[in-house]
């Protein structure tokens, strides 16, 4: 987003004293901040909400010290006020959006050459992505009709997650996948030429 933050190590210490004196539970009530951030950032319909959560952790890691000595209540409510000012901030900046469906029907009616080129380049994106996220996405678009379905809902059981998780997780790594692959084939013509 727009600010950064100089993090210490001594930052994130300072924070994680502040939600609580015993490291194990300030530790589990970290996790349970960040993750009910998720969770209402997708709710939102956000597109970046792991990474909102995660500058939304940076920015109060960041202040920690200043704000313990005026801050008055449970600072849980704090991270989710600055979460807030995050994702006002993300509401404001320009949106990425999904490429046109007419990419992906010229990569259908394109010649075996093009479409080998993009096929590798599609297999070379895939293995960029980490073990977790190749996994969800293969199994993602895996199936026809009711098998699809069937795979969609163990995806959102495995994650513990609702449908609307689920899709919005797929539309971001679909759209860096198909960054990618463009960026590929576009990078093969250009040595082609």
């Amino acid at each position: 987003m727009g600010k950064t933050i100089d993090i210490t190590k001594s930052s994130y210490t300072n924070m994680l004293n502040w939600l609580d004196e015993d490291s194990k539970i300030a530790a589990e009530k970290y996790r349970v901040i960040r993750l009910r951030m998720v969770k209402i950032l997708d709710y939102r319909g956000c597109l970046e909400s792991e990474e909102l959560a995660d500058e939304t952790i940076e920015r109060v890691a960041g202040k920690t010290i200043e704000v313990i000595e005026t801050y008055i209540g449970n600072p849980e409510k704090y991270f989710f006020g600055v979460m807030n000012n995050v994702y006002r901030e993300y509401l404001k900046k320009p949106k990425l959006q999904e490429l046109p469906e007419t990419i992906i029907q010229e990569a259908v009616t394109t010649d075996d050459e093009d479409f080998q080129i993009q096929y590798q380049c599609l297999k070379k994106c895939l293995n960029k992505l980490s073990a977790k996220n190749k996994n969800f996405i293969l199994q993602y678009y895996e199936g026809e009709k009711f098998h699809k379905i069937q795979n969609r809902k163990n995806l959102a059981d495995e994650l513990d997650a609702n449908a609307g998780v689920i899709r919005v997780k797929a539309f971001r790594l679909r759209l860096k996948l198909q960054k990618c692959v463009l960026k590929c084939v576009a990078e093969n013509k250009n040595e082609t030429l």
